[in-house]
């Protein structure tokens, strides 16, 4: 490790960090707190210079730094011998300094950063030490003079440096400022942790050979960096997800409780007050292995339940919390249709049965319909004649995996968004649960908890993709809308016909997204959140030009992203005009992006104009007759090169 020294301040901090210091006055020889300890005298005075000036000046850290600097002045300087730095020890007591401890080897004082005034001259400590430890070097020992005042402060030790080092020699606490600084210094010590281990990545491949050595790995739970923090690392170990029998984890339901109240507080605010009686909520395998379960949280917090853990922490069952301590005051028990994934379904067997036995106990719970609407559903369900009355997981058949929604969106094999979403129903009209229920068929149920159903919720677990990014989104979430649409009609036009009255008008089915990579997990609506995703990346000409770049594979995700956004209107009626006019603007009407699209990628470009005429066609997008025209003739010009027909020079 190279030891760089610092130089004293006695003012000049204005260049680097736009502030003035003034020198603080020594402390006294020799006083009661401090008798028998020799206080050294100030440096001697040097002519204020620029701060980073001077690291550059006596130690080369401006690169490392990342500011420009200036050689320090030396007119009328007083000229000394370069200090040789020694390891400082953690002994610092507000208001004295231990020469023995902190004296270079020539005699003189060890040299000292003054910062004292940095913060009521509009800067901060935590702008000092950022920018300080900001480089990838080992930072040296050096010494500082504390923000409030207390004079000379040893800081680091004979290792290296870290923030968390410099929180510990200054005094404890005792104002929101000095508490803000800890907290600052203590994240940046997080970071120091995460690159040290991220710098561990070679362990990939020595892991793998020592894997197909039949060799021991030491086991690790994986997850997300930006999640679950730096416990993921180092990479090259031998991973697991989690553990089911203890889903959710802490956090995970804890944070599932609050968003379940956001939701709550959503649909509320939208609908006069009033609670929903049934919501659908998204359980995808992937996302609870990442999350550890949240969207499990969130059913069981709609539902009034909470995890029962036995000794050993894992989870024995859900059990109902008394409707008088349910969150706000007075609110009901919320019906949940639980959409399994495959993946889902599959993995996490004793979840779906703790879950099938909550709804059970809910629905036979002694409580006014009022305020359980699980059991409202089951006894209405009940008086139909309908078994499983209870049954609340929904799932593919066994075995089996998708909706086929996407599949026929992808082949154009549909008439309106009320066939994709019976599409969905067939396919995920089987349920699942405790003892036999593995995969019984149950599509009254499932059309019933349709016809209640008011919100759906997705929850999105990462910043690599989001709606328009995978088809599986629309194919799921945007066909249950649709199911659950199509079902309401299908009993009001029932209805129209038994009483022999006009058709009613129904409310259609909102849909909440939730972004849960970050600190704000607000729920969104989907119109909301689409128009969002497709400003961003489809219309944003730096994704775009990024895509096409990309050659054959950034042609072909511009292409998934037209598929997804028929998808969307198909199925969730998301149809605005802006967006497919964007479209043809970056993608058709450029010359030059079509033309690096139609070289890279013909089957991809081609699927782009398909797109845009098929979304003409469907009423989805008012194109003006100039445009049309321009999109049949290119669509013509590239089915022909695909044929081996040249219609260009």
């Amino acid at each position: 490790r190279t030891e760089v020294p610092l130089v004293a301040m006695w003012g000049g901090l204005d260049g680097a960090l736009g502030v003035s210091v003034k020198p603080k006055a020594p402390p006294p020889a020799s006083t009661p707190a401090n008798e028998g300890t020799a206080v050294p005298e100030p440096p001697r005075r040097r002519e204020p210079f620029n701060l980073f000036g001077g690291l550059a000046f006596f130690g080369g850290l401006d690169g490392a730094l990342g500011v420009s600097v200036a050689k320090p002045r030396t007119e009328d300087a007083v000229d000394r011998p370069r200090p040789t730095p020694v390891p400082l020890r953690s002994t610092y007591t507000p208001g004295r300094v231990d020469r023995d401890a902190h004296e270079t080897k020539d005699g003189l004082p060890p040299l000292v950063v003054l910062v004292h005034g940095l913060e009521s001259h509009g800067g901060t400590w935590d702008d000092l030490v950022a920018r300080f430890v900001a480089s990838e070097r080992s930072s040296p020992s050096f010494l500082a003079v504390d923000l409030r005042g207390h004079g000379l402060s040893p800081v680091g030790d004979e290792v290296s440096f870290t923030p968390g080092a410099l929180a510990a020699d200054v005094a404890v606490p005792d104002s929101e400022a000095d508490r803000a600084r800890s907290a600052s210094l203590a994240r940046l010590d997080e970071a120091f942790e995460i690159r040290e281990l991220l710098r561990r990545n070679t362990e990939e491949l020595s892991g793998a050979l020592r894997a197909l050595n039949g060799e021991y790995l030491p086991p690790a739970a994986g997850g997300d960096l930006l999640r679950d923090g730096p416990g993921v690392l180092p990479t090259g170990r031998n991973i697991h997800a989690l553990d089911p029998y203890r889903m959710p984890s802490p956090a995970a339901a804890d944070r599932g409780k609050r968003i379940a109240q956001a939701l709550l507080a959503q649909h509320r605010a939208a609908n006069d007050g009033a609670f929903p009686e049934t919501v659908s909520v998204n359980l995808w395998g992937l996302d609870a292995i990442k999350t550890k379960g949240e969207s499990v949280g969130i059913v069981l917090e709609l539902v009034g339940a909470r995890a029962v853990k036995e000794g050993t922490g894992r989870v024995a069952r859900y059990e109902l919390i008394p409707l008088d301590e349910l969150e706000p005051p007075g609110r009901p028990r919320v019906d949940v249709l639980c959409n399994m994934s495959g993946i889902f379904r599959d993995s996490f067997a004793n979840v779906v049965g703790l879950l099938d036995d909550a709804f059970n106990r809910a629905a036979d719970a002694d409580e006014p319909l009022e305020k359980n609407f699980i059991r409202k559903h089951a006894l209405e369900m009940r008086a139909d004649g309908l078994e499983n009355a209870s049954a609340r997981l929904f799932s593919n058949p066994p075995g089996d995996y998708g909706s086929m929604v996407n599949e026929r969106v992808g082949t154009s094999e549909w008439e309106d968004g009320r066939e994709l979403g019976d599409t969905w129903a067939s396919r995920n009209a089987y349920s699942y649960g405790r003892g036999g229920e593995r995969g019984a068929a149950r599509p009254e149920v499932l059309q019933a908890l349709l016809r209640s159903t008011e919100r759906v919720v997705q929850e999105i677990d990462s910043v690599e993709y989001g709606l328009t990014d995978i088809q599986e989104y629309y194919a799921n979430t945007g066909a249950l809308v649709a199911a659950a649409n199509a079902a309401k009609e299908e009993a009001a036009l029932r209805e129209a016909e038994l009483t022999g009255s006009k058709t009613k008008a129904f409310k259609k089915t909102a849909c909440s997204i939730v972004e849960t990579f970050g600190e704000d997990a607000t729920p969104r609506d989907l119109d909301e959140t689409l128009r969002l995703e497709y400003r961003s990346k489809l219309l944003n000409p730096r994704w775009a030009e990024a895509m096409a770049d990309q050659g054959s594979g950034g042609a072909f995700e511009i292409s998934q992203r037209m598929t997804a956004l028929v998808g969307w209107g198909a199925t969730s009626g998301f149809q605005e005009n802006w967006v497919y006019d964007g479209a043809h603007e970056r993608y058709v009407a450029d010359e030059a992006m079509r033309e690096k699209l139609r070289r890279a990628n013909p089957q991809a470009f081609r699927n782009v104009l398909k797109r845009m005429l098929e979304a003409a066609g469907r009423g989805m997008w008012d194109a003006d007759e100039d445009a049309l025209a321009q999109l049949r003739e290119l669509y013509s010009e590239t089915e022909d090169e695909l044929e081996g027909v040249r219609t260009r020079p």
